[in-house]
């Protein structure tokens, strides 16, 4: 279920009985190994490389993960992508790439120069549209965690790309803030 190599983690309790866990993970996609691609913006628009999931762990089975004499499946409730929904740094929804040249509107910047012409170095060959290089590092900051009406107002997990392999002379980054699913 979990893609490529797990690497920031969160978890929090989902409701009473219910533990969920948030992992993103480094898949580097077309640069490597491309993963399976998962769609975003009501299958406007796919994504492959790294991605970010939950599991639900059933929380009274999960505290007696030392002593469980059956498999961890037993303990998962659910799972699933975290990201639904993905913007661009304009703040338009990403959507399909233009394979014959520029993205006028929904291009994934971290994928293309700021026209929309696609810039990373390896083609994608599995039929997304773009791809997330190596998410790396992450933070779950959970709504009110300081207090009522103290912090984010809405449980948020944050990371970043940690890098990216490019035509000459482009460079690109970006953050995302992920609550959809969380």
């Amino acid at each position: 279920m979990i893609v490529g190599v797990p690497d920031g983690l969160g978890a929090y309790l989902r409701d009473q009985k219910t533990v969920r866990v948030v992992c993103q993970s480094e898949s580097y996609g077309p640069l490597r190994a491309e993963s399976y691609p998962f769609p975003v913006n009501d299958g406007a628009a796919s994504f492959t490389g790294s991605h970010v999931q939950y599991i639900d762990y059933d929380r009274f089975l999960l505290s007696k993960f030392m002593v469980h004499e059956g498999p961890a499946s037993d303990m998962v409730k659910g799972f699933g992508e975290a990201i639904e929904t993905a913007y661009n740094l304009k703040g338009e929804l990403v959507g399909p790439r233009n394979p014959d040249g520029a993205t006028t509107v929904g291009a994934q910047y971290s994928n293309t120069d700021a026209e929309g012409n696609y810039v990373a170095t390896a083609p994608i060959s599995n039929g997304a549209d773009w791809f997330m290089q190596s998410l790396c590092s992450t933070h779950l900051e959970l709504k009110h965690q300081w207090g009522e009406g103290i912090g984010l107002e809405d449980d948020t997990f944050i990371t970043n790309e940690e890098w990216m392999s490019y035509m000459d002379d482009v460079t690109s980054s970006y953050i995302m803030f992920i609550s959809n699913r969380l």
